[in-house]
């Protein structure tokens, strides 16, 4: 279990109600974006538990000696392994932002680089030799 300080006021009516009914999985607000929706489109979706009443049911949960992910089955884990969309952009110049990118493809390129060499160079040859004229002289 998690350290946790002592609350100074008692947990309320409600949360307490939430801990004895558990609530269903569509009760909770999701903390980000998911991955796959469109970042253009506006995303709204009703709630019903608010950021705060979920961290009091929380705490609530592990005062009471409750595990509070096994105990509401479909609660937010603290710390999801999920990959979720970053909604704040990056900020910099985009020539430095995108030089990542591009120093990985120049190193793949140069890599390729010596196979390519020798394609072309093998090429050449046979050009070469295919314009030679039949004849000696």
């Amino acid at each position: 279990m998690r350290y946790m300080r002592f609350p100074k006021t008692p947990p309320s009516d409600r949360t307490l109600a939430l801990i004895d009914k558990i609530p269903k999985a569509t009760a909770y607000k999701p903390r980000t974006r998911p991955v796959d929706l469109n970042s253009y489109l506006p995303w709204r979706k009703t709630i019903q538990l608010s950021y705060t009443t979920q961290q009091d049911m929380y705490n609530t949960a592990i005062l009471a000696g409750l595990d509070p992910i096994k105990h509401f089955q479909h609660f937010p884990v603290q710390a999801s392994s999920t990959p979720v969309a970053n909604l704040a952009q990056q900020r910099g110049n985009s020539s430095i932002l995108n030089s990542f990118a591009r120093e990985k493809k120049i190193s793949e390129n140069m890599r390729k680089m010596p196979d390519k060499i020798k394609a072309f160079e093998q090429e050449r040859r046979k050009q070469r030799e295919s314009e030679k004229p039949d004849l000696p002289f």
